[in-house]
């Protein structure tokens, strides 16, 4: 093995993927979901018509398939992404998985890619204790059974199967789950165990935020930040960490994690990541981003005389959807202005192009959709950026709009909120359609102001979970209210 492994296991539901992807993330390090290549295994049987049960047929069939997990997951070729999580494929992993011969493939696969990423955040049911014994750092989740059972009813209904479906309800998930455990602890291959050197982390009842930050912490002691010199938390008016308690900009990794090797291409998230970045190149972005937030800040109080109210009203961590009303190109570097924690916003693909236009507008927290595919492969890209642990920014009118009525908005902000479960925070901008009309070449210099509205939980929209229409509907027209109420104060304070 040419680089070092973060191994995070634990039985479903525990948070293995949300953790891992976002450890991955703040180290600079490629992840690998092993339960995915399970699962494409067991998805290729049915497909082709070969009973899970029968060893001998399958386990020639793993050794054949062509399996690309990332950011999609391909096998041979068909992008697989959502079925290999639909409950058929749910029922017959356990039964593939327990395939001694199908175990070596994957196994042998599972080190390969590390070899080849110089290692990375490896997460499955059997990774610290057999395919990699010997890594930097083990880490075992666990939780309840009914916060599991929650999560993964989520995690199915979210990726648009029938919430109501008997055979999908929390109940029988949580059966399914329990059958699961029975079935990968008592099996004979590499059966679901606790290593002797891992950290167990019960992620019940708590954020991703917390959970990542204590498995970072676990790379290597360090002692506790200086305290930071009076006003460093952020500029008047804006939210600094006693109001938002984002996560630091990147934990202190161990020596051997200093470095790490990467693929060139977009990262589970979406954002460009050039190959051997690593560390030193998650620091680079978020210093970045910090600069330029900074800078527009610096800019917008001097030229527009800005003023930002209600950041008390965003929630203190985790992610959420931000929800502004558009009148401006202006308003997008605008919204950064009202958290120091750095805020993700969709792109169109065309943006990430080159390399280097690719790695700035990652770094300011875009992340690339492609103009024109289905609208479910954009809601899903977005959908990661929250499992991710970031906040989200979504225009819910969509394109720019003119005039003091907020018109008819899209559902996408209130169903993302839904099907993830996070607040959704209406932000009023007034004065940016001034600041740069449409179609205008340079700024004016007017008044512009913010106001942040209330968080809508999201139990104000309990039936949306479910992928209820009428719940998705009931949250959109709040949020279009809510929106235009905070656009008139905003205007009001704004002189307009």
């Amino acid at each position: 093995m040419s680089g070092p492994v973060i191994a995070i296991d634990g039985p479903a539901g525990s948070g293995k993927s949300t953790v891992a992807r976002e450890v991955a993330r703040r180290l600079g390090l490629d992840y690998l979901d092993t339960g995915a290549m399970y699962r494409s295994v067991a998805f290729a049987a049915l497909r082709r018509g070969v009973d899970p049960d029968d060893r001998e047929p399958v386990a020639h069939l793993a050794a054949q398939v062509d399996i690309e997990v990332g950011d999609k997951v391909l096998v041979d070729g068909y992008d697989a992404t959502i079925e290999i999580r639909g409950p058929e494929v749910t029922r017959a992993v356990s039964t593939v998985a327990a395939n001694p011969a199908v175990r070596t493939e994957l196994r042998d696969r599972q080190r390969a890619w590390a070899d080849a990423h110089g290692g990375g955040v490896v997460e499955g049911r059997d990774i610290g204790t057999v395919v990699f014994p010997h890594a930097a750092l083990k880490v075992y989740l666990t939780a309840d059974d009914a916060e599991r059972a929650r999560r993964r009813h989520q995690e199915v209904t979210a990726l648009h199967y029938d919430g109501d479906s008997p055979g999908l309800a929390v109940e029988a998930v949580q059966a399914d789950l329990a059958r699961r455990d029975r079935l990968d602890s008592t099996r004979e291959s590499s059966p679901l165990a606790v290593a002797d050197d891992a950290v167990v982390i019960d992620t019940t009842g708590r954020t991703v935020d917390e959970i990542v930050d204590d498995v970072i912490a676990r790379l290597q002691p360090s002692p506790p930040p200086e305290p930071a010199p009076p006003g460093a938390a952020g500029p008047p008016g804006v939210a600094g960490p006693s109001a938002v308690a984002g996560p630091p900009a990147v934990a202190p990794p161990g020596p051997a994690l200093a470095v790490s090797a990467g693929h060139e291409g977009p990262d589970a998230h979406g954002a460009w990541r050039p190959a051997g970045r690593g560390r030193l190149g998650e620091v680079f972005d978020r210093g970045l981003y910090h600069f330029c937030r900074r800078a527009i800040y610096i800019f917008a109080r001097t030229f527009w005389r800005l003023d930002v109210i209600g950041t008390e009203n965003l929630p203190r961590a985790g992610a959420y959807v931000v929800a502004p009303v558009h009148r401006s190109n202006v308003d997008t570097p605008l919204v950064a202005c009202i958290t120091t924690r750095r805020m993700r916003f969709m792109g169109k693909d065309s943006l990430w192009q080159h390399r280097a236009a690719a790695r700035f507008f990652s770094a300011l927290g875009g992340f690339p959709v492609h103009r024109g595919s289905a609208d479910r492969d954009a809601l899903r890209r977005c959908i990661e950026v929250i499992r991710a642990g970031e906040p989200l920014v979504v225009f819910p009118e969509g394109t720019r709009r003119s005039g003091s009525t907020v018109q008819d908005i899209f559902e996408g902000a209130a169903y993302i909120a839904t099907k993830t479960g996070v607040p959704i925070v209406p932000v009023g901008i007034g004065g940016s359609e001034q600041a740069m009309p449409k179609g205008a070449k340079g700024l004016r210099p007017v008044k512009i102001s913010i106001v942040v509205g209330k968080a809508i939980p999201p139990t104000a929209a309990a039936e949306g979970r479910r992928g209820s229409r009428r719940g998705v509907r009931e949250l959109t027209e709040r949020l279009h209210g809510e929106v235009q109420d905070l656009f008139d104060q905003a205007q009001a304070r704004a002189g307009r």
